[in-house]
């Protein structure tokens, strides 16, 4: 009897060991994390969020650039000692150091222990340096760079059709430039959303390989979400009158950043839902308490 209590046991953990393997390469049950921690900081359940997050942390041997953000400035408001964990995971997720000091809570865990603060985060940025690949991060931000500084011009259909098809090359060959390939730009967003935004339904040409870039942890949910808005409503200038209006892919109305608007809030509520989104009324609690303990709280929708 004992012998078979302890082979059950030994499979549980196995099956447990297994599970725990599993998540830190899908990350689909990561993102579903990520809307609960933050439907409980929408109701000001701060110890609540702030075990989740640190559980997440435990369970994927990488957080997205915002959670590991986010998590850190609540950590550094909740005088955690779980602060400088969050620290080390800012810093292998690509964050600057600059960056995490211009935020007042993050600074303030700073001055409190200076030492402990740049040995964690230089410890975490070893290892983000190990991941990624420098020459495509340079590329890839160099096009960005491109991109942000030609709109309106002559050549900005070319420059955008030429980043665009180089994402594409990318993503095809199972390497779409993410996080998890070349990290963040300095405040903390995508390098290759603003392109992809402005490439005339650049979301349906790459919608397999943006569920694969989710899955892999390379593009946070609400980034993928905001350049679906972004093309649904046309909004850039390279949508000419025969490029057709797409009325097949894009019905769902989510009320995000610069897509189509509904009052109908029951709707869009169930929209938001069904694909792992706060409901408005969560996300606007969640910007207002976040705003009211002086937290910079990154909602990531770019």
């Amino acid at each position: 009897m004992k012998i078979r209590l302890l082979i059950l046991f030994i499979v549980l953990i196995l099956l447990n060991l297994s599970s725990l393997a599993q998540d830190t390469k899908d990350y689909t049950n990561y993102h579903h994390q990520i809307t609960k921690i933050e439907s409980d900081l929408s109701r000001g359940a701060f110890e609540n969020a702030m075990a989740a997050y640190h559980q997440l942390g435990q369970r994927f041997n990488r957080m997205l650039a915002r959670d590991a953000f986010n998590a850190c400035q609540i950590a550094a408001f909740q005088k955690s000692p779980q602060f400088h964990w969050f620290v080390y995971h800012s810093a292998n997720a690509g964050i600057l150091l600059s960056t995490l000091l211009e935020n007042r809570l993050i600074r303030e865990g700073f001055l409190n222990d200076t030492i402990t603060f740049l040995q964690t985060y230089s410890s975490g940025y070893k290892r983000y340096s190990k991941r990624i690949h420098p020459d495509l991060r340079e590329e890839m931000l160099r096009r960005y760079e491109l991109e942000q500084k030609n709109k309106g011009r002559e050549n900005y259909l070319q420059i955008c059709t030429d980043n665009f098809n180089r994402i594409l090359e990318l993503a095809k060959n199972g390497q779409f430039p993410g996080e998890e390939l070349i990290g963040v730009n300095a405040d903390i967003e995508s390098i290759v959303i603003p392109t992809l935004c402005h490439f005339p339904y650049s979301y349906v040409l790459l919608q397999p390989y943006l569920n694969k870039a989710l899955q892999d942890g390379n593009l946070n949910l609400r980034s993928i979400f905001y350049l679906y808005s972004f093309n649904q409503a046309r909004q850039s200038m390279l949508y000419t009158p025969q490029i057709s209006i797409d009325t097949v892919h894009f019905t769902e109305i989510y009320n995000l950043p610069f897509g189509f608007q509904s009052e109908d809030t029951a709707l869009v509520n169930r929209n938001r839902i069904r694909h792992g989104l706060l409901p408005l009324d969560a996300q606007k609690r969640l910007k207002s308490i976040t705003a009211g303990y002086g937290i910079d709280y990154l909602m990531g929708y770019n």
